[in-house]
């Protein structure tokens, strides 16, 4: 099966792009993936460079792949250039999703594509699928636009909002999950809100999800770990792991912090629906530890 994956020289796309390679879902060759701005040095996955936010572009590559599935995790995802570039990065998150969806659907091709759980307020957590979105930023407003086109052009495409990544991303991987951990295992301040809640998954149990969601009825599904948890208590938790304990953590909260996009407060997801088709997020710890010990930062005997 040839499977077009976009986004996959991203923070999850490193995961997603290893799970296939090291299971043999799929055969060398048969992974494409897109790229544009970013290089894509992926053993197994054949590259097409691509400008998204061009869509006779993307339409003229989607018809010259002819993928037989499609996994879309390819956005603008950073709220605060969201906020400030809102034509341009919808041109991405809006516009390249729905020309996706049209044409997964005109080809009878399995569609998945990753949401997020800032399309929600804050106010009413934990949130099951049939909660109303309400999106508190540009970001958030665009993944809620693109739901809804996929939803009208692509019926059969399923949904995935994930929460709040955290894994190793490679040593060209940037990012604050990523930076975090680099951070807190150096010792340097770090500063973490105490009042923003969410349900951090590891690109590790993503990866896995994603690609066994091209299975799944089309439909939205949460992707929440196992623990409703702050940044700043995350960040303890890790430390505890590397033994390097927690006083150069600052403990912040959202008043602290100008930002160009707001932010809810509590967007922890439940994940029930998804876990009756087989999703299993890992211990939140035992996932801390697993992603530590890719870093290097943690021996073989804590795993």
């Amino acid at each position: 099966m040839r499977l077009l994956v976009t986004g996959m020289s991203g923070f999850l796309g490193r995961s997603l792009a290893h799970y296939l390679i090291q299971t043999s879902a799929l055969a060398a060759g048969e992974v494409v993936a897109t790229c544009h701005q970013r290089r894509l040095p992926i053993d197994g996955v054949s590259p097409i460079s691509v400008d998204l936010a061009d869509q006779p572009a993307l339409l003229q590559n989607l018809d010259e792949v002819r993928p037989r599935a499609v996994i879309h995790m390819a956005a603008v995802s950073q709220p605060n250039q969201c906020e400030t570039d809102a034509t341009g990065s919808a041109a991405v998150n809006v516009a390249a999703s729905t020309t996706i969806a049209r044409w997964c659907a005109r080809h009878a091709k399995p569609l998945v594509f990753t949401s997020t759980d800032l399309v929600f307020d804050g106010k009413q957590p934990p949130y099951r699928e049939s909660a109303q979105p309400n999106p508190l930023n540009a970001y958030a407003r665009q993944k809620v636009s693109a739901e809804a086109a996929i939803q009208t052009y692509c019926p059969n495409a399923v949904i995935c909002r994930l929460p709040l990544l955290f894994g190793f991303g490679g040593s060209e991987a940037t990012g604050f999950a990523h930076e975090m951990v680099i951070a807190i295992a150096a010792k340097r301040p770090i500063r973490l809100f105490t009042d923003e809640f969410r349900t951090p998954l590891s690109t590790v149990c993503a990866a896995k999800a994603l690609v066994a969601a091209l299975r799944w009825p089309g439909d939205i599904y949460h992707l929440g770990g196992t623990e409703r948890i702050s940044r700043y208590a995350f960040g303890q938790r890790i430390a505890a792991v590397l033994g390097v304990g927690d006083a150069h953590l600052q403990p912040i909260t959202q008043a602290d912090l100008s930002m160009a996009a707001r932010r809810p407060r509590d967007v922890s997801l439940n994940n029930r629906k998804a876990r009756a088709f087989g999703f299993a997020p890992q211990d939140l710890d035992a996932a801390i530890r697993e992603m530590l010990f890719a870093f290097g930062f943690a021996d073989a005997d804590s795993r």
